[in-house]
Parts: structure tokens; C-alpha cells; sequence
């Protein structure tokens, strides 16, 4: 009987030791805080203006010539999005990964949808 009880209780230790590794390891923490932090980029996506073809003949589109992103020069038919506040341009492809993590201008850092 005692050996049945020592067993058991070093079966017992030994999975407390494994669960507790394990849960070190594992990031419980992290999955509700990325979607979250998500959703409010997927929300912040939603309010911007829509994606416009660059033209060079259109002055006033916004008075920048490049993306401060890529740090790449707008050309002809390439897609990009003005920022509303700040009048910012960026590629789109650059500006929407961006803005899923960060809910400001990446050149002034204004907010997107004004101060809170």
C-alpha cells in the first residue's frame, strides 16, 4: 500500500512539474491582447478613405512624392491611401499593415481619427 501511495504522489509531482513547464511556455496571455489589438486595426481600416490610383498630374492629391514607409517614390497607377487628418500619402500596401498595429501617422503621428 505504501508504495501504491509514494507512486502516486510521485506521478502527482511529476505532472504538477510538466503543467507548470508547459504553461511558462505556452502564452496564454498573448492571444487576447493580439486579437483585441486586431480588430481595433480591422476598425481603423474601415475608417479610412479608399484606396485611389496615384497620378503625378494630380497636384493636390497630397504634397507627398514618395512613401515614407518604403521610402519608395509614388509612380504612375500605383495604389495609395491619403490620410485624412495629416494629408499623409502612403502606398496602400504599406500603410494597412501599419496602421493594424499602430492607429497613428507614421510621418506625424496624428492620430487617425483625430485626438482622443
Amino acid at each position: 500500500m505504501a508504495v501504491l501511495v509514494h507512486s502516486l504522489l510521485f506521478l502527482l509531482r511529476l505532472a504538477r512539474t510538466h503543467l507548470i513547464t508547459f504553461l511558462r511556455n505556452f502564452p496564454v496571455f498573448e492571444w487576447p491582447f493580439r486579437a483585441m489589438k486586431e480588430f481595433k486595426g480591422r476598425k481603423i481600416l474601415k475608417i479610412l478613405p479608399p484606396v485611389v490610383k496615384f497620378k503625378t498630374h494630380e497636384g493636390n492629391l497630397s504634397p507627398c512624392t514618395g512613401c515614407a514607409i518604403c521610402l519608395e517614390d509614388f509612380k504612375d497607377g500605383e495604389l495609395c491611401q491619403v490620410l485624412p487628418l495629416c494629408n499623409h500619402a502612403f502606398h496602400s500596401s504599406c500603410i494597412r499593415p501599419w496602421l493594424i498595429n499602430n492607429q497613428s501617422c507614421p510621418n506625424c503621428r496624428t492620430p487617425i481619427n483625430g485626438p482622443s
